[in-house]
């Protein structure tokens, strides 16, 4: 690897590092008492690169040059520069195949940073747009609103940006509302990604 593929290396780290930084200087030390984490930069990463792109509009996956012989495993988180990716799904030798956070198959616990809320993040299958779960008209969220990844269930870290609110509306006779969520990461411009082994709490 020569010193410009070190430098780039380094800036991604240092970016993801930031994203976590930037999550926890908003939560408070009640919130986090209540959610039982407590701030950690000590993940374990590892940089790998997009190999290949699944062309199926129907399928939002990508191929990276990492597998189980560089430790990556099923579930494994994958974030870029500016927030989640998505996740491993199929771990090969040395490559891997992520299923990307707007695939319909994909959900994600997450917290809104302004008001410590909880829910669920689900792809939509359709390109940068996923929809948050199981929210009323009773419940403070805006658009505009940041989530994060909630560290509930134990897959994700918590603290890397997952998406921002862009709509939010609520049909008569419906429980839920139908809330748009556009995601951090950029799905269709990333060639480097970062993969993650999270630590215990």
């Amino acid at each position: 690897m020569n010193e410009s593929e070190n430098l780039k290396t380094e800036n991604l780290q240092l970016k993801a590092k930031l994203q976590k930084f930037q999550a926890l200087q908003n939560e408070n030390h009640e919130l986090r008492k209540l959610l039982g984490t407590t701030p950690s930069f000590s993940e374990k990463t590892q940089v790998a690169r997009l190999l290949d792109v699944d062309v199926n509009p129907f399928s939002h996956r990508v191929i990276i040059n990492r597998g189980k012989n560089h430790g990556v495993y099923k579930g494994q988180p994958v974030v870029d520069a500016t927030g989640v990716m998505g996740m491993v799904i199929d771990p090969l030798d040395d490559s891997s195949q992520v299923l990307l956070i707007t695939d319909a198959k994909h959900a994600i616990p997450v917290l809104n940073l302004r008001n410590g809320l909880r829910s669920i993040v689900k792809g939509t299958g359709e390109a940068s747009k996923m929809q948050l779960l199981h929210v009323t008209d009773t419940q403070d969220f805006k658009v505009g609103d940041r989530l994060v990844t909630s560290g509930l269930g134990g897959q994700f870290p918590s603290g890397y940006p997952v998406g921002y609110i862009v709509s939010i509306k609520f049909d008569p006779g419906k429980p839920f509302g139908h809330i748009i969520i556009r995601p951090s990461a950029e799905l269709n411009a990333s060639r480097q990604v970062l993969l993650i082994w999270p630590v215990e709490q």
